[in-house]
């Protein structure tokens, strides 16, 4: 239990750390973008506006100014911010960079300009992105030419891969470090509620031990008192004390075994072959143990069983199967229609009671294997202090299995109670009804 609640612990504070550094990490690596892509936007533009301030007419410009095409990728030896400018009619007629310029040509780089609009553009040419700001070259009022100033993003791009590399992985050595930290801080977190658990369990197991003393000198009295000649009323007296004391040992007997259970933070899973039990064969003793009860409750179970081989003692196996069977005869109407069955999974083994009774509401499922549970507002009021459901999960959990209440299909509740299977187990033979009725005896001795 600890265990688990530490590692939820942790897994928390790796979450709370990895969204602070996602945070973290996302603003600085947009921050970097936002720099980066300014710092290359205020070059490109400042060198348009010095070409600008010292550049001739478009008449003085001479076409031979327009080199050959550049050979190579073009992303070779435009480190630097390049220039071109065209005449309205799409000629180019000044190329300072000797750069090839078909290719703005085939994109259309320079149609919004020669509209009498400035624009930026992104371009890419052989892998290599370029960054592109085009403006119009007024004379006499009107566009007469475009100057486009351009510039590779192949060292922004280096630049940034490595600042997102590096930011990665800060991120994960922070992580790591937070689980590390998170186990640690857990652990110290959870060290008194574990201290304080243990004295509690030291305590109640104490007390029901010397309870048990008292319980039995009083029962043991009354025993003696009833032998007795006794008028009406003294009799009712004393059954009612003798009744009274059974109820307590129960409730003593109960608190003890959920103390002694609690010790057990972490499933057992013994290889030993007195902790495996044939979980069909316990399942239909069980029953026939209570096969009195059951009928003068008018809820004889209706058997679909099967063997299983599951890890866990067959002591646990009965004693989980009586509570659930319990639990229906005290919190349901008499009548109540009972089922009670096995399924097999891969690599489990499931005992699955359902009755026909009122039920729980659905909010409440989690809860009816709490300690001193009581829902007696949706279900038929019964007796016990409410401990059989939590010692089946007790029971279960200890040996790795689980404990659920779910809608029944007959209009109830469904308690399903899963245990691993032994190795080496098979699977599992059902055993089918005769004239819908099943002869125990011969089940039990089929399943053994």
């Amino acid at each position: 239990m600890f265990v688990r609640a530490r590692w939820r612990l942790t897994a928390w504070y790796a979450l709370a750390l990895a969204a602070v550094l996602l945070l973290l990490g996302g603003a600085t690596f947009t921050a970097l973008l936002r720099t980066t892509n300014r710092e290359v936007d205020r070059g490109i533009a400042a060198t348009i506006a010095q070409w600008r301030a010292s550049a001739p007419s478009l008449d003085r410009l001479s076409a031979a100014d327009a080199g050959p095409e550049f050979e190579g990728e073009i992303g070779a030896g435009l480190a630097d911010v390049f220039v071109l400018v065209v005449r309205a009619d799409g000629a180019l007629v000044a190329n300072p960079r000797r750069v090839g310029a078909e290719e703005f040509l085939e994109h259309g780089v320079f149609d919004g300009a020669l509209a009498g609009d400035a624009t930026w553009s992104t371009i890419s040419e052989d892998g290599v992105r370029l960054r592109l700001r085009i403006e119009p070259l007024h004379e006499g009022g009107q566009v007469r030419g475009a100057v486009l100033a351009g510039r590779s993003l192949a060292a922004r791009d280096r630049e940034v891969r490595a600042a997102a590399a590096i930011l990665g992985g800060v991120a994960a050595a922070g992580l790591m470090a937070a689980l590390a930290t998170g186990w640690l801080l857990s652990g110290r977190a959870l060290r008194p509620l574990r201290e304080a658990y243990e004295r509690q369990r030291v305590f109640v197991a104490d007390a029901s031990h010397e309870l048990r003393a008292p319980l039995t000198v009083i029962r043991t009295a009354s025993d003696l008192l009833l032998r007795q000649p006794l008028d009406d009323r003294a009799r009712a007296t004393a059954e009612e004390v003798r009744d009274v004391a059974a109820e307590a040992a129960v409730l003593v007997d109960d608190l003890l075994t959920l103390a002694r259970m609690s010790g057990h933070t972490e499933p057992e899973r013994g290889e030993a072959s007195d902790r495996f039990g044939d979980l069909g064969a316990e399942v239909a003793a069980t029953c026939d143990q209570l096969a009195t009860l059951l009928e003068r409750h008018g809820s004889t179970p209706q058997r679909e069983l099967a063997p299983a081989l599951v890890a866990a003692p067959a002591d646990e196996l009965r004693r989980v199967t009586r509570a659930l069977l319990e639990n229906v005869l005290a919190h349901t109407p008499a009548g109540t229609l009972l089922h009670v069955r096995i399924e097999h999974a891969p690599e489990r083994a499931t005992l699955l009671v359902d009755d026909g009774g009122p039920g729980v509401p659905a909010a409440a499922f989690a809860r009816v294997f709490d300690r001193f549970a009581r829902l007696d507002s949706a279900r038929t009021p019964g007796t016990g202090a409410g401990l059989g459901l939590a010692i089946v999960r007790a029971l279960a959990e200890r040996r790795g299995g689980t404990a659920t209440a779910s809608r029944s299909p007959l209009g109830g509740l469904r308690m399903a109670v899963s245990w691993p299977l032994a190795r080496g187990d098979r699977g599992s033979r059902p055993i089918a009804p005769a004239d819908g009725r099943r002869d125990d005896r011969a089940e039990v001795a089929t399943l053994g």
